[in-house]
């Protein structure tokens, strides 16, 4: 066997999608797909290979980010699986294989993995079962267990085992489809014994058909130490998470427009207050550098996108990282997004 009918054979033979694609312009060829691949198209009347629409679409949003030198996308949702995809351009063809994502590695890119154990706010991603998926380290370290220690472990039994019944009747409504989210206040008792009170919201996220559990929280022990009055008052205004964030964090719905803004993000865009209606493309840095209309067009495909823009303040210039993820939204009019921007030093 030649070399090259090797490397063809074992190509072919690869449990990971790949396909070679000829760029006609107006529209694409197939001049190779693996088994694999082939099992994900169409064949047209002469039993020619063709493209999804999936495909398709994959295609003119590469093309229409200009990297003829290729590019690495991840977490992708398509062949109802997710994938992280890698382009490889040569003139006129385009290469494209596909890695499967597992379900613990999904929520890799989620943007608290970078904040360390300097924020405040606990961040878990739990199963519907309440399996723990994912955490931020800050969570970690308040246990003072490991990421392979927490994984795949009950979450509510091992960390809050006092309120099960009362929690297990807030899941049970979130889950139903019929609540967006919930808040509630626990117990949970570090790693020294010290017992805090954390506010939660918890949100559903739907990922391959199943839904997993974003939990964020802020611990509220100095504010129970105030009176009563005061702290009620305080508790009733405390946006769970947010006012803890260290980046600029917002709440947007299906129309572009943001129903829950942090300090950060009031500040950082120079808005009155949180009760000001405010569209992302009334904020010029954001309407200039990304838009509304791109945001509705590349999310369906990506459920999440991140910009990093260099930005002049006064001569200076600073560097921005927006990132964007659908958190729901099956009917687009019930779509809601986070909307993230933090500094790059």
């Amino acid at each position: 066997m030649q070399e090259k009918d090797f490397i063809h054979n074992f190509i072919y033979d690869l449990n990971n999608p790949v396909i070679l694609i000829e760029d006609k312009e107006d529209s694409y060829g197939v001049i190779f797909a693996n088994e694999t691949m082939q099992k994900h198209l169409k064949k047209d009347d002469s039993q020619n290979l063709e493209l999804s629409n999936e495909l398709i679409h994959l295609l003119d949003t590469y093309k229409g980010k200009n990297h003829p030198n290729g590019l690495s996308t991840q977490n992708i949702e398509i062949f109802e699986d997710f994938y992280n995809i890698s382009y490889f351009q040569n003139s006129n063809n385009i290469l494209m294989t596909f890695i499967k994502t597992n379900v613990e590695s999904l929520f890799e890119t989620l943007s608290f993995h970078e904040m360390g154990v300097s924020s405040s706010a606990i961040m878990v991603v739990l199963s519907d079962q309440g399996k723990v998926i994912d955490t931020n380290e800050y969570f970690l370290k308040m246990v003072g267990m490991s990421k392979e220690e927490v994984h795949n472990i009950d979450f509510f039994e091992n960390f809050i085992p006092a309120e099960l019944e009362t929690l297990n009747k807030y899941l049970e409504e979130l889950l139903s489809n019929n609540s967006k989210n919930q808040q509630f206040v626990t117990s949970l008792k570090d790693v020294e014994e010290n017992i805090y009170k954390i506010k939660w919201q918890v949100s559903k996220m739907e990922k391959l058909n199943q839904s997993f559990l974003v939990a964020i929280g802020s611990d509220i022990s100095q504010l129970l130490e105030k009176s009563n009055a005061q702290m009620t008052k305080e508790v009733k205004s405390l946006k769970v998470g947010f006012e803890y964030f260290p980046f600029a964090v917002a709440y947007m719905n299906a129309k572009g427009i943001f129903t829950t803004m942090n300090k950060n993000f009031l500040k950082m865009f120079h808005i009155k207050n949180g009760t000001t209606k405010t569209t992302f493309d009334q904020i010029p840095f954001l309407k200039k550098h990304i838009g509304f209309s791109k945001i509705k067009e590349h999310i369906p495909s990506q459920k999440e996108i991140t910009h990093n823009i260099e930005h002049n303040v006064n001569g200076k210039i600073i560097n921005l990282k927006v990132n964007i993820r659908m958190l729901k939204g099956k009917k687009e009019s019930s779509e809601l997004y986070i909307v993230i921007v933090q500094k790059i030093l």
